[in-house]
This record gives structure tokens, C-alpha cells and sequence, in this order.
């Protein structure tokens, strides 16, 4: 309402006439249709784009996921240097158990610091191997930290790893 009498006496002060007037309404409530529908275009092609297929080798056990590729993941293991992938929790929670009883030398324990949370630690294990399927190209790499990561930051999305951008720098 406060627009459109701001609108018609624009219109009576610069003497347009009403065709005039419907034209130019049209024009931006337009315009501005088109703008919001290409950021929306563009966001859906870009989180499309940034997932990866991903296979995590652990001795004989394999997890299938799908990855987000272009994030701000900057977390390292302190200890060796190595980039450190992020898995959602529940998948990895098996491979966990039987890293704590069988394989302790694969065990890690990660210190992190995000906002939202001050401190705090993750456990994860080194992976044999894992494999991604990105943007036509099939890469695999050896001995990859996996931290084990709350579902909260999996909830609603549509993959379970968040990748470490560090790794492609190692090709």
C-alpha cells in the first residue's frame, strides 16, 4: 500500500499516464522475478555440481556416500599434517568400534575449534583409501583421515562427507 501511493504520486508528479505507469510496474516487478529465480538457478546448479560419488575403503569394509566438494573444511591432524575429511557419525560408527579393538595404531583423535562450539575433539580413523567421482575425473587416494562428525551437519542435505580440499592439492 505504502508503495503504491509512493508509485502514484511519482506518477501525478512527473505527469506520466496510467499505460505508462502499468508498463514500467510490470517492467520491475519483472525484473525482479528474474533476478531471484537466477539466484535460485544458480545455487541449485552449484550444490549440484559440488557433490562427488565417494567410496571409503577400510581393510575390507566399504562405505558409499556422496561428498560436498567446495567447502571451507580447513581441519588438519595436528600430528601428522594431513588434510581431514569429514564423515557423518552413523556410517562410520562400525568402522569405529572395530578400529578401537583391532587396529588402535589407525585411531585419531582430532581438536577442532568451529563456531557454535568453543573446543572440541573428533575421533576418526585413517582410511585405507578413498575413491571420488567428480566432474567426469576418478581419483583415489591413499591413507585419508576421516573424522566422525554430530548429524546436525548432515541434517536435511544430501551427502555425508564434506571432502577436504587440501587432498586435491596433493594429485
Amino acid at each position: 500500500a505504502v508503495s503504491s501511493g509512493l508509485f502514484l504520486h511519482m506518477v501525478s508528479f512527473w505527469g506520466m499516464k496510467n499505460d505508462t505507469v502499468a508498463i514500467a510496474m510490470v517492467s520491475l516487478v519483472s525484473f525482479v522475478f528474474c533476478a531471484v529465480l537466477e539466484k535460485r538457478c544458480r545455487m541449485r546448479w552449484k550444490e549440484e555440481h559440488m557433490k562427488a560419488k565417494t567410496v571409503l575403503e577400510f581393510e575390507d569394509r566399504k562405505l558409499f556416500a556422496t561428498a560436498l566438494m567446495d567447502t571451507g573444511n580447513k581441519l588438519y591432524d595436528p600430528f601428522y599434517h594431513k588434510p581431514v575429511i569429514l564423515v557423518d557419525e552413523k556410517m562410520m560408527k562400525e568402522m569405529l568400534v572395530h578400529c578401537r579393538e583391532k587396529c588402535p595404531e589407525k585411531l585419531h583423535f582430532i581438536p577442532f575449534h568451529s563456531v557454535g562450539q568453543e573446543k572440541g575433539m573428533l575421533e576418526g580413523i585413517t582410511f585405507d583409501s578413498v575413491s571420488i567421482r567428480w566432474e567426469n575425473k576418478q581419483m583415489k587416494f591413499r591413507e585419508v583421515i576421516a573424522a566422525a562428525t554430530k548429524e546436525s551437519l548432515y541434517k536435511g542435505k544430501e551427502y555425508q562427507v564434506i571432502f577436504h580440499c587440501g587432498l586435491l592439492e596433493e594429485i
